[in-house]
């Protein structure tokens, strides 16, 4: 189960590119979309680790 970055819901959908950590975070759809041009560069579907 992963935990959304901003709002920790746990049930966080996919990943958006951070830029100021410059990483990939977990966040739900709703969360990027509210945020996505100060922060988030894109969004991605959560992947199969491993």
């Amino acid at each position: 189960m992963t935990t959304c970055y901003l709002c920790h819901n746990p049930d966080a959908v996919g990943y958006a590119f951070n830029r100021n950590d410059q990483e990939w975070q977990p966040l739900c759809p709703s969360c990027y979309e509210k945020e996505k041009p100060e922060i988030w560069d894109r969004f991605k579907e959560e992947e199969d680790e491993g």
